[in-house]
């Protein structure tokens, strides 16, 4: 079996032994947060997450927002991280995810799939709302630095989804000339990707009270 591998950002925590916050931080950066499990009972679809490794997409499979906190199911939507170690550096630019595949076909002119993006995919609850959560942040260099010190974040956003039972989608949030968009695609039998009409956005302060991770 293979594994994905991402080249997103390399991040690097030298003699973590005398950095006490380092194997914190390089744990929270892997997603060590409980990870989604998938739907296994009632009607079903299929999901597949495009993500890259500081996005932070959370599945809520029993909840529209209230309640959120209180879902025994909920998780991040991240296959299984595996970091390679050195002596005295841990390189998270070098992070492989267990495969995690389900079928669902790419766009005809996708001969394989996109290298610089890791994927998973899940089954998700069908026929019902249901709730996912998505963020991103990243930063580099240090204030004062001659390179100096840059940041980008996407904020907290919650959207409601109800999906059609044996159907494909996908999920992404995309980054591109410093502008986010929370993108959610229905994919047809040949691949195509098509609008998905029932991805809307809670209002932030429907939620701003239950943002914690699970």
């Amino acid at each position: 079996m293979n594994n994905f591998k991402t080249s997103t950002i390399a991040l690097f925590c030298l003699i973590p032994t005398l950095l006490p916050g380092c194997g914190t931080m390089t744990a929270q950066i892997i997603g060590m947060h409980k990870q989604y499990a998938d739907t296994i009972q009632g009607k079903k679809a299929k999901l597949r997450v495009k993500y890259e490794i500081l996005d932070q997409i959370h599945i809520f499979p029993n909840s529209t927002c209230i309640g959120e906190n209180s879902d025994p199911d909920a998780g991040r939507a991240i296959s299984k991280p595996i970091a390679k170690k050195g002596l005295h550096l841990v390189v998270i630019d070098n992070i492989t995810f267990e495969e995690k595949l389900l079928d669902i076909p790419h766009p005809p002119f996708e001969l394989k799939p996109d290298s610089s993006r890791v994927y998973s995919e899940f089954y998700i609850p069908a026929e019902k709302n249901f709730l996912i959560r998505m963020s991103y942040m990243s930063s580099y260099g240090a204030p004062g630095s001659a390179a100096g010190y840059k940041s980008f974040f996407c904020p907290t956003k919650h959207f409601t989804m109800n999906a059609q039972e044996g159907h494909n989608y996908e999920l992404e949030l995309l980054k591109t000339k410093g502008v986010c968009i929370y993108s959610m695609k229905e994919i047809g039998e040949d691949g195509t990707r098509i609008q998905v009409e029932t991805w809307k956005a809670v209002p932030d302060e429907s939620c701003s009270r239950q943002s914690l991770v699970p």
